[in-house]
């Protein structure tokens, strides 16, 4: 399968981040107006944190079921469709690169603390009908946002000059994303 690598990169990343971040712009900017509405602010969160997950895995980040982040995540690169083609799509298949896990945890261990919590959330509490043994930390969840999109930036964007090309004309041309940067990195 050929990945059309721009697509994703001017579309498809972009629409992920925005709905990633969804959640947090919601309580910032409606929540306070609509305080009773929580049914739609636990609907956007659920729509947030699974974006959040799926970028998350798209950099080589996943959570082991033991509740810890994996330092040599199983990637399904070897997933195959109807196609008989690879199905997944990976920080490397975009010109990035994949983080490395561990250098993540020596360097950044509070950051990564929170991306574990906010993947716990996502697996635990939302995508996964599993037994609560974890508490959902919100104030966790929202701190790993900007660390997230650091990560984007940093391994796929910012990681050879065709995608930094994109990236300069996506932050000039696309609004929302642009403020989603200046405001988190």
């Amino acid at each position: 399968m050929k990945i059309d690598i721009g697509k994703y990169l001017r579309e498809h990343l972009p629409y992920s981040i925005e709905t990633m971040f969804s959640h947090h712009v919601y309580k910032i900017k409606y929540h306070e107006k609509i305080i009773d509405d929580n049914q739609i602010l636990r609907g956007v969160f659920v729509g947030s944190i699974t974006k959040g997950r799926m970028i998350l895995e798209v950099l080589g980040i996943k959570l082991h079921a033991n509740g810890e982040i994996q330092e040599d995540p199983n990637l399904t690169k070897d997933k195959i469709g109807e196609d008989n083609k690879n199905t997944s799509v990976y920080a490397d298949n975009l010109g990035g690169k994949l983080v490395n896990v561990v250098d993540l945890k020596n360097n950044f261990p509070d950051e990564m603390e929170n991306i574990k919590h906010y993947l716990i959330a996502a697996n635990k509490y939302e995508l996964h009908l599993t037994k609560q043994r974890y508490e959902v930390d919100l104030k966790k969840y929202d701190k790993a946002l900007p660390f997230i999109l650091k990560l984007i930036d940093e391994h796929i964007y910012l990681n050879c000059a065709e995608n930094r090309l994109i990236r300069e004309d996506l932050l000039k041309n696309n609004r929302t994303l642009r403020e989603l940067f200046e405001a988190n990195y």
